[in-house]
């Protein structure tokens, strides 16, 4: 049973971290607008 549990552990520490960095960027909405000004220079059509 323990090394079951070691298992399901290590994966939440892997993947859990990136996981809500990634979420964190998405709901920033402060980050999203800088990126669409960057592509709006580079002349990029954004539909």
């Amino acid at each position: 049973m323990q090394s079951i549990r070691r298992k399901k552990e290590g994966k939440k520490q892997k993947y859990n971290p990136a996981y809500g960095r990634r979420r964190e960027k998405e709901s920033d909405t402060q980050h999203r607008q800088d990126h669409r000004g960057n592509r709006q220079q580079d002349g990029t059509n954004i539909k």
